[in-house]
């Protein structure tokens, strides 16, 4: 997919024909190439100010593209721009002569700044095209017209490659024909540096902070088939599947409020002790009287068991502790009349299953009960167990749901997903945003120079600390963990003592990947990556990058450029 720059349309575009182009682009695929929106110059060959709707960087060269909506046709030598509500807008000036000044104005602009005719970016192809998607530019005798050049109604976003193609071979073509030069190819590095002096001196980008707020509002609109399982809480047994971002934890605490409501004690139950955390400082600001808990803290409460570093403790002695003095330490009155389980994955146990009878009135095959999961992100279970207690599930008669549509990531950050590791997606993504952005390092020292340098950029876009979230497979007290020891620079913030304070305004949050499995954040930099093909690394990759929900960044090891890139190749394949 092309690479748009802003990630999304401003608010404030008002054409319809603009908007659906820049629909189009962001699923273009084609030359790896990227587009700026909404380009204006300062210095403009005819005008004292201009702007150019779309340049698109690619392999080929530059392309200034001109969009007009509604009506376009011209009248005894002068042009007439007829608007969705019929009013009339006259100009001496036509978009083919627009398209090619802005085109020029950009040259020259490029020229002036590098101040080398033989710099790469100086000697490349350019091109420019008039876009009229709501109406069609017939040429017939008139010699303003180019239809080598036009895209109007009869095209569709398909032709888009093709055309692209065709506009770049009729410059090229009178290039070689005027100057005996045609053009050259870019190569990715000037095309980077090309967008860097662009967006950097005459974009008007919105800053960084204000395009992945637009992106994350547009993330949080409920889905239809949300709504289609909100109605189905009826249900009294209810199983909902979903892949990362499918909105399960707040579906979860929309069945709790609806149990609430109705009457019933309701236990929520998961894995992760931050969701958990989470969810009870929503209940409670909403003063609602429903118990939250991780499982394995319930049964801690119940038992009075004290930590032990045995790990076995949890998987075994806790439950079977439990369960043994189960009829004593819930008697049926004492029960809850509805239980809903969120990272259901992680609780589909044979042991968890067990003390889950105990909690609910009627036990499962009787009782009142929602589990929400993903199988994809059972990193501490045994799928063939997981698949026979879901079969059990079904067998008690569970109305079953599975969520297709990814509501937290971004169309590029579920695309890079799914490539580096070959988790299936969800079907249906809502928005686009920023490109994922991939950083390589010879060692640690590297890794964390380039760690500050992007945080620097980050908080200077406007995006704040509580924001970000830095993830690695290593608890901070490990010395792989590239912030193991390390001495941040006070401008960025302070590192928290471990991983379970809860950070303040001026410190970094961090957190393994496990443990914040579940949870989600507006900007996620994942360290330390420990490998891109073993299954394992595969799935904690799934589970790390899937958290992000407007930019995602990777930080990995140059040696495993070839694992990457491998990953990438097999799901293009």
């Amino acid at each position: 997919m092309a690479r748009m720059i802003p990630a999304t349309i401003s608010p404030d575009v008002k054409s319809q024909a603009e908007k659906d182009i820049f629909g189009w682009l962001s699923e273009l695929e084609w030359e790896n190439c990227i587009v700026l929106h909404s380009l204006g110059m300062a210095e403009h060959v005819d005008k004292i100010f201009g702007e150019i709707d779309f340049v698109i960087i690619a392999d080929e060269g530059v392309l200034c593209v001109e969009v007009k909506g509604g009506i376009v046709r011209r009248n005894s030598g002068i042009w007439e721009f007829v608007n969705r509500y019929g009013r009339v807008h006259e100009k001496r000036e036509g978009p083919y002569e627009q398209a090619q000044s802005n085109e020029q104005s950009l040259r020259k602009y490029l020229l002036d700044r590098l101040r080398s005719k033989d710099d790469p970016i100086c000697r490349c192809a350019y091109a420019s095209c008039v876009m009229t998607p709501e109406c069609v530019m017939d040429a017939g005798e008139s010699i303003d017209i180019i239809p080598e050049i036009t895209f109007d109604k009869r095209n569709t976003k398909d032709d888009l490659p093709k055309f692209f193609e065709r506009v770049f071979k009729y410059w090229k073509d009178k290039t070689m024909e005027k100057h005996h030069f045609s053009g050259r190819h870019l190569q990715n590095e000037d095309k980077e540096r090309l967008v860097r002096i662009l967006r950097g001196d005459f974009a008007f980008v919105p800053a960084m902070s204000l395009s992945l707020q637009r992106t994350d509002e547009m993330l949080q609109a409920v889905t239809d088939e949300q709504y289609a399982v909100m109605r189905g809480f009826r249900a009294k047994k209810l199983m909902v599947s979903g892949a990362a971002g499918t909105g399960k934890t707040l579906l979860a605490m929309d069945q709790c409020r609806k149990f609430h409501a109705g009457g019933y004690r309701v236990l929520f139950l998961c894995y992760n002790r931050k969701i958990a955390g989470y969810v009870r400082s929503i209940f409670e600001t909403e003063g609602l009287e429903i118990d939250v808990y991780t499982l394995h803290a319930f049964l801690l409460e119940k038992t009075g068991l004290k930590l032990v570093s045995d790990p076995k403790f949890y998987i075994e002695t806790l439950p079977e502790t439990f369960i043994e003095s189960a009829e004593a330490l819930m008697p049926e009155d004492a029960r809850f009349d509805a239980l809903v389980i969120d990272e259901g994955q992680d609780l589909m146990n044979s042991y968890a299953m067990l003390c889950l009878e105990y909690l609910l009135k009627g036990g499962l095959k009787n009782g009142r009960w929602s589990f929400f999961y993903d199988r994809n992100q059972n990193l501490f279970g045994n799928y063939d167990e997981l698949d026979d207690i879901y079969e059990q599930m079904e067998d008690y008669g569970a109305v079953n749901y599975e969520l297709s549509t990814n509501c937290r990531n971004t169309r590029q950050i579920a695309a890079e997903t799914w490539a580096l590791t070959n988790v299936a997606k969800a079907d249906i993504l809502k928005t686009s945003g920023e490109a994922v952005g991939y950083h390589m390092y010879s060692d640690q020292k590297e890794e964390r120079k380039e760690l500050f340098k992007l945080l620097r950029k980050l908080f200077s876009e406007g995006i704040k600390r509580s924001e970000v979230i830095i993830l690695s497979p290593y608890r901070l007290d490990n010395e792989k963990n590239c912030l193991h020891d390390a001495k941040i620079p006070p401008e960025l913030g302070k590192l928290p003592i471990n991983n379970y304070d809860k950070p303040d305004d001026d410190t970094l949050r961090v957190s393994t990947v496990q443990a914040y499995k579940g949870l989600e954040a507006k900007v996620v930099i994942y360290t330390d990556v420990k490998g891109f093909k073993d299954d394992d690394n595969r799935m904690l990759n799934y589970v790390a990058m899937s958290r992000a929900r407007t930019l995602l960044e990777i930080f990995y090891d140059k040696n495993l450029e070839n694992e990457r890139s491998e990953m990438m190749k097999n799901t293009i394949e």
